[in-house]
């Protein structure tokens, strides 16, 4: 917990601190996710949709632009859906922060890898069952993208671990704890605002 409430800290001071600056680069992505997940049983999404708002911060820039060193943050959301051993509907809402490379050869071409790591809330509701679980994770996320003027695509890998409590009457239950682990590629398409 204490790692979360970290990463979290330095995601607000670091945003604070580049705000003063103009040299960020916003864009909408929207997407495709394939998750799979596994706790006493492996389950694979049938249906997975993602958005993300991503604020891109070039902090060093070589090679007449050529060439930037910066810091990716997001707001992310996700859903999905699984259907093996009875419907599941997953929801995550996470915060986003690592570093990014972005290559550009031509001027409105851009290549960008990233890697971040991102405190995500997680919500399950299995219908059958009529029970609910959720949790705060820590998930990693690696990526990339190509883009050329304003429109582009990107996948991404996203993986982590949440230990979920069974959530009654509005609260999260002390000891019901079921760990799981996630993992899935996302292909999204991306707009720059």
């Amino acid at each position: 917990m204490k790692s979360i409430v970290a990463v979290v800290t330095m995601m607000v001071v670091s945003a604070s601190a580049f705000a003063q600056y103009d040299f960020t680069k916003s864009s909408l992505h929207v997407g495709y996710t394939k998750e799979n997940c596994s706790d006493v049983v492996e389950l694979s999404s049938k249906l997975g949709i993602g958005a993300q708002f991503n604020e891109a911060f070039e902090i060093f820039q070589f090679a007449g632009n050529r060439l930037a060193l910066g810091l990716d943050t997001s707001f992310d959301v996700n859903y999905s859906k699984f259907d093996e051993y009875g419907t599941i509907h997953m929801g995550e809402v996470g915060v986003q922060v690592g570093p990014a490379i972005t290559i550009r050869p031509i001027d409105k071409l851009s290549f960008r890898v990233y890697a971040k790591i991102a405190p995500t809330f997680v919500m399950q509701h299995l219908v059958e069952a009529d029970k609910g679980y959720a949790n705060l994770g820590l998930m990693s996320v690696c990526g990339a993208s190509l883009s050329y003027g304003r429109l582009g695509v990107g996948v991404e890998q996203r993986g982590g671990n949440v230990k979920f409590r069974e959530i009654r009457d509005s609260k999260l239950l002390e000891g019901t704890v079921k760990s799981t682990d996630f993992v899935g590629p996302r292909a999204y398409i991306l707009l720059w605002l």
